[in-house]
């Protein structure tokens, strides 16, 4: 465990002490943040919110935006 007063996230997230974690560490963020910092901690997905990995037909992989010259084909 490291020396200072603190738990660090990394030592929460390997031995499982996110609640400890959390008390040590208050945030004023919105009722978002902690199921986000939780799934990425666990690596899970916290919601349905997230964008769909299907593509559609008239796309490939990797999209570049139009308004760079890369885009510009």
């Amino acid at each position: 465990m490291s020396i200072g007063k603190y738990l660090s996230f990394e030592e929460a997230r390997k031995k499982g002490l996110l609640d400890r974690f959390m008390k040590e560490h208050p945030s004023v963020a919105d009722e978002r943040f902690w199921p986000a910092l939780e799934a990425a901690a666990k690596g899970t997905q916290s919601s349905q919110e997230t964008s769909s990995e299907a593509c559609h037909d008239s796309c490939n992989e990797t999209q570049t935006p139009s308004d760079t010259s890369e885009g510009d084909a």
